[in-house]
């Protein structure tokens, strides 16, 4: 008899079980997203700065722009790391915490089968 899962890359059925033990870290789910989706606008900004500063700044010689520039980009850059911390931080602790609920709830089932089973 052919498994039903195998093969498949990703199974829906397992994604709502797991999502079963999202719901409780609801908030914590939709910050982390949220923090993904703006780690992902701040991205492309480091890039566009240096576009933008060499395009109009460096050529030019104005010392006093190009140092502005400097402090948006450094500004930026702390920007995206402590976004980057973020979602790393959060993304483990939800991780962590969601598998040790799927392992509470499997040893609370295993301690609750009768002996004859074992």
């Amino acid at each position: 008899m052919k498994d039903s899962t195998q093969g498949k890359i990703v199974d829906l059925r397992i994604i709502r079980r797991i999502y079963g033990f999202l719901k409780p870290y609801q908030l914590t789910f939709w910050l982390l997203v949220f923090l993904i989706l703006c780690m992902a606008a701040v991205s492309p900004a480091v890039p566009l700065l240096i576009r933008y500063t060499l395009d109009h700044y460096v050529s030019t010689d104005q010392i006093s722009n190009l140092i502005r520039m400097f402090f948006y980009m450094l500004g930026v850059l702390f920007l995206h790391t402590g976004l980057q911390f973020s979602t790393s931080y959060l993304a483990g602790y939800l991780g962590q915490t969601v598998i040790k609920d799927i392992r509470v709830q499997l040893y609370s089932k295993i301690v609750h089968l009768k002996l004859a089973f074992f």
